[in-house]
């Protein structure tokens, strides 16, 4: 039984790794901006893979502000909450409140499920150019640069790179 369960798991993230390594759209960070385009990009048709070097996509959307799991959006946005489900309630000024830690779920699963592949654990350290433009990413385990292990990289290629890191975007 052990081997069957280590064999499905190699299987089935090399079989994810192998389909991401040629990309529509390779995108770097795994919070808001990032799980929400990649879910609207794979919603159109496009091979899109996203690399958070996190262990847990969703950025820092899960501590909300302040560690307070609560956080607030323009009541104009009310539309996109619902459809991801997410459930809002009336605040102040215009504004609406939802659970910071139900809004990263529904962020995460609705990228997944509409086809985006995401890889956490996974820094992108580099770019990979093509003909005068940036055509991909170059990517490590998270660890293995933590450790500062003399371990080769991969290579992603991709037609666009998008780089939503976030507060510390690096690309």
């Amino acid at each position: 039984m052990e081997k069957a369960i280590s064999h499905a798991i190699v299987r089935g993230y090399a079989a994810k790794l192998d389909a991401a390594l040629e990309l529509d759209v390779a995108i770097v960070g795994a919070g808001p901006s990032g799980l929400v385009c990649g879910e609207v990009l794979a919603r159109a048709g496009m091979s899109v893979a996203i690399f958070e070097r996190r262990l847990a996509p969703g950025g820092g959307i899960w501590g909300g502000a302040m560690l307070n799991n609560e956080i607030v959006f323009q009541e104009d946005l009310a539309p996109e909450l619902e459809r991801y489900g997410i459930r809002a309630e009336p605040a102040e000024a215009g504004l609406l409140r939802t659970d910071s830690v139900e809004t990263a779920a529904a962020l995460i699963y609705g990228a997944v499920h509409a086809g985006v592949k995401l890889f956490n654990a996974v820094t992108v350290e580099d770019v990979v150019y093509k003909e005068d433009r940036v055509g991909g990413v170059v990517i490590n385990w998270t660890t293995v640069l933590m450790q500062r292990l003399e371990v080769d990289p991969l290579a992603v290629t991709a037609g666009a790179v998008l780089d939503a890191g976030g507060h510390d975007a690096r690309l």
